[in-house]
């Protein structure tokens, strides 16, 4: 999203705790991690001055929820079982450290549930 005040204002109203603004220079882009005691937590993702991975996103749509973050002890072997189960994982980050979550590593991965 190019701006994330609506979000925000939304989830304010949803009594999410709202982070501060951090910019994630391996990323490159800005989250505000926002938390509730009853809720999914949410990263609001948003662009950053440099260009980054999430242009791509933004051009064709302006708001959008786009992951699902899950958090494993073990993520070769998660994503092995996830291939085990019959699905195709696709790597489209490999692990790098993210400043949100204390440079500890972060994968993306696109997995292909549905097939129309």
């Amino acid at each position: 999203m190019k701006n994330a005040n609506k979000t925000v204002k939304f989830l304010e109203g949803m009594e999410y705790h709202i982070g501060e603004t951090t910019y994630d220079e391996l990323q490159k882009v800005n989250i505000i991690y926002c938390q509730h005691p009853l809720m999914p937590s949410i990263e609001i993702i948003f662009k950053a001055e440099e260009e980054g991975p999430i242009q791509n996103l933004l051009k064709y749509s302006k708001e959008n929820i786009y992951h699902i973050c899950y958090k494993s002890v073990n993520p070769d072997e998660s994503i092995l079982l996830i291939k085990n189960d019959g699905f195709r994982v696709i790597t489209v980050s490999k692990p790098k450290t993210a400043v949100l979550f204390n440079h500890k590593k972060v994968s993306f991965y696109y997995v292909r549930v549905l097939e129309l």
